[in-house]
């Protein structure tokens, strides 16, 4: 079976919502939800709607992925190589809740490291891609100097795109081309919790 192509123009919010009705009450593919959505488990994951499989993820063909026969990553599966953790998931509860009212989405948004530290730097001004990477970045190093390793502040470069996205389309953020700004809207980053 091929995997349906990815639907182009569609927003964050309704691809995030479409990932998480098709994986169900079985079990997605981080391979899948990124070929076919745009989209990562380490994103979906960090905004609380899926639970990661860290040990013994099944086999492609035993949750029945689209992308049996296609996927190069399959034999990593098969095989149990070493490499497949955290790339299989299941929804949450709270992943469940935003099926049914995708408006929750937007409160997902103040759980994410990524969304919290744009809306905080955004606060103070606008600021380019660039600069909100270099911002993240900096984070992380101190991080690394301070415990020796990088977790609180891990980010990557496509879940700072997905977090502006979401951002723009939850009506927090706009852009002008070149530099992201908070809107008008009175925003507040909430702690983790």
């Amino acid at each position: 079976m091929s995997a349906p192509p990815r639907a182009a123009g569609s927003d964050l919010g309704t691809r995030i919502v479409a990932a998480l009705e098709e994986a169900g009450a079985g079990v997605g593919c981080h391979y899948y939800v990124e070929k076919q959505y745009g989209l990562s488990a380490a994103l979906l994951d960090r905004l609380g709607v899926v639970k990661l499989i860290r040990a013994s993820p099944p086999a492609c063909r035993d949750h029945a992925c689209p992308l049996v026969g296609q996927c190069e990553y399959e034999p990593i599966f098969s095989s149990k190589e070493p490499g497949r953790s955290n790339k299989k998931f299941k929804l949450s509860m709270f992943g469940a809740q935003v099926v049914e009212e995708p408006r929750a989405l937007t409160e997902a948004l103040g759980r994410t490291y990524v969304a919290r530290v744009v809306l905080e730097v955004l606060a103070e001004g606008a600021h380019s891609a660039l600069s909100l990477n270099t911002i993240l970045m900096k984070r992380s190093v101190e991080e690394l100097r301070a415990t020796g390793k990088v977790e609180a502040t891990f980010f990557s470069r496509g879940e700072l795109r997905d977090a502006l996205r979401l951002l723009i389309e939850c009506g927090l953020v706009q852009e002008d081309g070149v530099r992201y700004s908070l809107t008008s809207v009175e925003v507040t980053a909430r702690p983790a919790g």
